[in-house]
């Protein structure tokens, strides 16, 4: 994931966690084709909110706003997920502060890290 998206090595950490997050929810087949999240849960896992690693994103941002003329979105990066909520991590590149968001816009089309002749 941190190759094909160009990504900082600084941000293998977050990396590693969405790999663990993904293993957990796809099915085994020493459990007879059930995920190891259907154990403890006794439900399927939710695969709509799954998103890639590393694309830009814009969370709303409306409860932040000073006035009316700030902009309603900022630009993120998509870093990972809560474990215990419904909610996303974000990187802020200018800051370098990891936010977390539940209602965001996703852009799969852009990765911000990865070079122009890369593409």
């Amino acid at each position: 994931m941190l190759f094909h998206n160009g990504a900082s090595l600084f941000l293998w950490v977050k990396a590693l966690t969405i790999v663990v997050y993904l293993i957990n929810r796809l099915p085994s087949s020493t459990l007879n084709l059930e995920s190891p999240y259907f154990t403890p849960h006794v439900t399927h896992p939710d695969y709509f909110s799954l998103g890639v690693f590393e694309f830009k994103c814009f969370p709303y941002t409306w409860y932040t706003k000073q006035h009316k003329f700030d902009p309603k979105a900022v630009i993120y990066i998509f870093v990972g997920y809560n474990h215990k909520h419904k909610v996303y991590k974000y990187f802020h590149p200018s800051s370098k502060i990891i936010f977390i968001y539940r209602h965001v816009v996703f852009d799969e089309s852009f990765f911000p890290f990865k070079k122009i002749s890369e593409l």
